[in-house]
């Protein structure tokens, strides 16, 4: 009987240890993007370590539910000073060779955030956000000269987001917030394409 006993629990233990690896198995982190964290002063100074925190107006960003706790007023408005550029590209053998090379255009972009939060009671308050969470842009000098033309030339996502919330302070240590996020953006992606010049003959960029 002890036999029949331990074979039955086998199994079971399996199947357990099976599960738990399945649910704890890491999943794949994909690279952010376009996606433009630094969205306050302070969440930057605490190096993003903000969410749990999230007690001043951009938390309409980091944390809506910190947005109950607000008892004043607050006009939060600002700007992140981004520098792109200083990427080079240099290829490989056997393709597409070391004579290809690019490097990115040098370039600053200011995407903007403001969040304005305004009691209306003790409860409840309104939250009100202007920003720009993704956006950036990625172009190559050369022309028909970058070798990586083909595929691209310059991607660019200019976005804005307005999004007013309402939050309610549920209990001295519970905040609930709801939001509708409403999303502008505009998107450039360019790129060449060879054909033959129909008068010459020859390959050519268009």
């Amino acid at each position: 009987m002890n036999q029949h006993i331990r074979a039955g629990i086998v199994p079971r233990f399996l199947f357990a240890f099976g599960l738990a690896a399945l649910v704890l198995a890491p999943a794949p982190a994909e690279a952010a993007g376009f996606v433009i964290f630094e969205q306050g002063g302070k969440a930057m100074g605490m190096a993003g370590a903000f969410t749990a925190q999230a007690d001043d107006a951009s938390a309409l960003f980091y944390n809506v539910g910190g947005v109950a706790f607000l008892d004043e007023r607050e006009i939060y408005l600002g700007a992140s000073l981004i520098s792109l550029g200083d990427s080079t590209f240099q290829g490989q053998a056997p393709f597409p060779g070391p004579s290809a090379t690019g490097e990115q255009k040098s370039q600053i972009v200011t995407p903007p955030h403001a969040y304005w939060v305004q009691p209306i009671n003790e409860q409840f308050k309104f939250g009100l956000a202007l920003n720009a969470p993704f956006g950036l842009v990625t172009e190559w000098e050369g022309g028909a000269n970058w070798s990586g033309r083909f595929l691209s030339e310059k991607a660019e996502l200019i976005n804005i987001d307005v999004t007013p919330t309402i939050a309610w302070r549920v209990s001295d240590r519970t905040g609930i917030a709801l939001g509708v996020v409403a999303r502008f953006a505009e998107v450039e992606l360019r790129n060449r394409n060879a054909a033959i010049n129909p008068v010459t003959g020859q390959p050519a960029d268009v």
